[in-house]
């Protein structure tokens, strides 16, 4: 193969770009293969036919139309009406998207059905973004039993945090587990919600924050080793500006943006406990009367009083 190149991916074209990585393309008439530089090791560049020259090519990548459109599942009439080029212009892709979509959803999309159900695909996800390394929004994807094993242990950490303050038993650990399942909604869906308001394409969220909340789980160890605490509080502020930055990247959007997001994630979440917290006390599965006793002894325990 010949002209191989390195190709800077634009960051944000238009409104509905997200960060794209650099790619590699080894390019041969009729077809090229194209490498995403962040690739995870074992899986499969993609192949793409029907590009009549290279800077065609490049055009599509550079636009951002090359990712948008191996997730894409419609026709290519459907393609051309809802996406169109990016750039404004028609350059003669029509055919070559049709030839790319078939390529692409054969070879570019990642195996879900491995990928997903593996928890260890998650924590490296999570550690990539701890180091500030993003992927497509799409592609943070994982199954059911993954996803029920992080809110099964966030919620199981969360609840022995609050367990001084509403007890512990059965009732807390549930009360827990939900707190934690209505937290991970009310972000994905708000910010995602906030962020296409402003002209972000509707960003499936929910496997990136399952990933970016993860990254709560180390400290559990604060609960074995007290004199943790200081370093678990910088992990937290870490960790939370890792995912914000994410956020950012993902939608294209300014941070004041992603915090209004975050605002309106917080509104839910706050109503929604409160309606939580009623059903439990009502039901008797917490007790709230030594949940304020709790409270009073904390606050008059405290250095100020």
């Amino acid at each position: 193969m010949s002209d191989l190149r390195l190709l800077q991916g634009i960051e944000r074209v238009g409104n509905k770009c997200p960060p794209y990585a650099c790619y590699w393309i080894a390019w041969q008439q009729p077809q090229a293969a194209v490498l995403r530089e962040d690739l995870p090791e074992g899986e499969p560049c993609d192949w793409v036919e029907g590009a009549e020259t290279l800077v065609d090519l490049v055009e599509l990548i550079e636009s951002g139309d090359y990712e948008a459109l191996a997730y894409f599942e419609g026709s290519e009439e459907e393609w051309q009406e809802q996406e169109g080029c990016s750039c404004g212009c028609q350059h003669q892709i029509k055919g070559f998207q049709a030839a790319a979509n078939a390529r692409l959803s054969q070879h570019a999309k990642p195996d879900r059905k491995t990928h997903t159900m593996n928890l260890l695909a998650l924590f490296n996800d999570a550690a990539a973004i701890v180091r500030l390394r993003y992927r497509p929004a799409e592609e943070y994807r994982y199954g059911a039993a993954v996803t029920a094993a992080v809110l099964l242990a966030l919620g199981a950490i969360h609840s022995a945090a609050v367990a001084p303050l509403i007890g512990s038993g059965y009732g807390t650990v549930v009360l827990s587990v939900l707190m934690i399942g209505v937290r991970w909604l009310a972000l994905s869906h708000c910010i995602a919600a906030v962020l296409h308001y402003f002209g972000s394409p509707k960003l499936p969220l929910r496997g990136y924050i399952l990933a970016s909340e993860a990254l709560a789980l180390p400290t559990l160890l604060v609960m074995y080793i007290p004199d943790l605490a200081p370093l678990s509080l910088l992990w937290g502020l870490w960790t939370f500006w890792a995912q914000a930055i994410g956020l950012m990247r993902l939608g294209g959007q300014r941070g004041s943006r992603v915090l209004l997001g975050y605002l309106a994630g917080l509104l839910v979440m706050d109503i929604a406990y409160l309606m939580l917290f009623g059903v439990f006390a009502a039901a008797g599965w917490i007790d709230m009367e030594q949940a304020l006793r709790n409270m009073q002894q904390m606050q008059q325990a405290s250095p100020g009083n």
